[in-house]
């Protein structure tokens, strides 16, 4: 099929050192994420589990993806840290930032409205924060 051709397309670019500039359409995002999130999803969460086992009090609550495309490493984040409640994802490919609007969940895709990205939309992020958490940091925060 022509997402299969593209997707092999695509990640004979990033093997090669290539960039995102090779997804110029919201069909090469589609291709992009069915081939290469999986793994990209498994390597990023096999880190994060070595960093939970080094440092297990380590709970982040705010992350910064420069480069997220379709926001992989922050979706592995997100279930690594339940403690992260503000996600900031920024990408210059717009058809990788947009996929990664389109897949964020509802508790995840809050957006502060005067941020925006290399795109001109929106980053993605705000968790919705816990009691607790809003007792931290303040109200308004």
């Amino acid at each position: 099929t022509e997402l299969a051709r593209r997707a092999s397309a695509i990640s004979q670019t990033y093997r090669g050192g290539g960039s995102s500039a090779v997804i110029a359409t919201s069909s090469d995002a589609l291709a992009y994420a069915l081939a290469r999130m999986p793994a990209t999803y498994a390597a990023v969460a096999a880190a994060l589990e070595a960093v939970q086992a080094a440092r297990p009090d380590f709970a982040p609550a705010s992350m910064i993806d420069l480069g997220a495309g379709p926001g992989t490493a922050t979706f592995a984040a997100a279930d690594a840290f339940p403690s992260l409640d503000r996600f900031l994802l920024t990408d210059t490919n717009e058809n990788l930032h947009a996929l990664a609007r389109l897949l964020m969940p509802q508790d995840m895709a809050r957006a502060p409205k005067a941020a925006q990205n290399g795109s001109g939309q929106p980053p993605i992020g705000r968790r919705p924060a816990t009691a607790k958490r809003k007792k931290e940091i303040g109200p308004g925060a």
